[in-house]
């Protein structure tokens, strides 16, 4: 299986009067966090069983992922 780099990454504040993301502003690598500790904490859609797609995460998830990583996000 061909390993694959997962990251999360964060934006300025989301611009909800032209409906999109504000700027990049960082990457933050957590290919150290398996597949199955991830789908514990992301809702996979029901065609992306290995979380290929983008999500977005709330404070809970982010606690939770933060709980996983040796650096914290």
């Amino acid at each position: 299986m061909i390993p694959v780099k997962r990251s999360v990454e964060y934006f300025n504040k989301y611009n909800e009067k032209l409906e999109e993301l504000g700027e990049l502003v960082g990457k933050y690598d957590i290919s150290e966090v398996s597949l199955r500790k991830l789908k514990n904490i992301v809702s996979a859609k029901d065609d992306d069983i290995y979380l290929y797609e983008m999500y977005d995460l709330n404070e809970d998830q982010l606690i939770k992922l933060n709980k996983l990583l040796r650096q914290p996000v």
